[in-house]
């Protein structure tokens, strides 16, 4: 409502109580870092699915940081009441991994321990265990930047050569220079 003269002008606003939230998690339990951020992110959403979308995302993340790289993760909003909005998050994390590794092979102009530490330097190795396409472009960008512009990249599904360690075989083709 706005009232008051030409010159100055007088603002009133009446917030109204939205629903009580409530943020469920079963089958595993997350990290406070997890937790913060899908609350955090829960107070910048515009719309459900996205929410759920995101909570999924940070929940996984958090599943992989802890060695759990076959987490599958599901996040769906309800509404137990018509006064409550609840975000339930079921868990299903999987056997754990003590040791995860991205597994190079064919490169010669990077080391692998130089893609290895490039890789987690800029982030990539874990995005690599949620979305291999993720590592496969960033390669592709590294090489391509560096003059390599034929080079090919090839991510295999995860292999588990002992039951607490996971590989991510990366097959790279440079081509030339």
């Amino acid at each position: 409502r706005v009232s008051g003269a030409v010159d100055a002008i007088v603002l009133e606003y009446q917030i109204e109580r939205g629903s009580h939230t409530q943020i469920d998690v079963t089958g595993a339990s997350l990290s406070r870092r997890a937790s913060d951020a899908i609350r955090s992110a829960w107070t910048h959403s515009v719309f459900d699915r996205f929410l759920e979308d995101e909570a999924t995302r940070l929940a996984r993340i958090d599943l992989v940081r802890a060695g759990f790289l076959e987490a599958q993760v599901r996040a769906s909003m309800d509404r137990p009441r018509p006064d409550e909005k609840r975000l339930a998050v079921s868990v299903h994390p999987g056997a754990r991994r003590t040791e995860r590794g991205l597994g190079f092979q064919g490169n010669r102009f990077f080391s692998s321990r130089d893609l290895e530490a490039r890789a987690e330097a800029d982030g990539i190795e874990l995005e690599a265990w949620l979305n291999p396409a993720a590592l496969r472009q960033w390669l592709m960008d590294l090489y391509r930047s560096s003059g390599l512009l034929a080079a090919r990249v090839r991510i295999d599904a995860v292999q588990f050569p002992t039951p607490a360690s996971a590989r991510l075989p990366v097959t790279i083709e440079e081509g030339p220079r």
